[in-house]
């Protein structure tokens, strides 16, 4: 099974870039709607969802420069008769119509995969807590995205575990769920 991040997504990244930018925009103009009288946080209220949204547009336009350029290569290289690896583009008028599916399955389980994963993680997390429901549901996003060495599934898990719970519970201040455990406050 290839890695979800070889192959080519020129218009896929475009359009989903797109749509991103979109809802940045629209939680932009959004935010000033947002109540700050009653509030003691020295941030505020609207400071994490302009932080999210400037976010948001950010990746979402490098995505669709990344998208750009992808459409802009598949171009360049079915011009000179050449596939999107720079192989010679295969005659495929005499292929029967299902020559691709085998492609297609594989990404269509990793679809689903990524649903169940989420789901048992939203299921979990309020009885198991978040540092072992999230070492776990990040070990195996990871391992659906191609990675199999168990070392660095541990320690990507653990960093991305670790960041998130420093910035919710200690920046933010926000409890994060204890299940069995006590919860997780960081901050003060």
């Amino acid at each position: 099974m290839k890695p979800l991040w070889e192959g080519s997504w020129g218009r896929a990244d475009l359009g989903a870039g797109g749509l991103l930018i979109a809802l940045g925009l629209v939680i932009l103009i959004g935010v000033p709607g947002i109540e700050t009288s009653f509030v003691t946080d020295p941030l505020g209220p609207r400071f994490f969802p302009t932080l999210l949204a400037i976010a948001l547009i950010a990746l979402s336009l490098a995505l669709v420069v990344r998208g750009a350029a992808a459409v802009r290569r598949e171009r360049q290289q079915q011009s000179l008769g050449k596939g999107p690896l720079g192989l010679a583009t295969p005659d495929l008028t005499d292929s029967p119509p299902d020559a691709a599916a085998p492609a297609r399955k594989g990404s269509d389980r990793r679809v689903l995969l990524l649903t169940f994963a989420m789901a048992g993680y939203v299921t979990v997390l309020p009885w198991v807590g978040y540092g072992v429901s999230s070492m776990v549901f990040f070990m195996g996003l990871l391992a659906i995205a191609g990675e199999r060495r168990p070392v660095r599934l541990i320690v990507q898990a653990g960093a991305v575990t670790g960041v998130l719970a420093l910035l919710f519970g200690g920046l933010l201040g926000i409890e994060l769920p204890g299940g069995f455990f006590p919860q997780i406050r960081l901050g003060g």
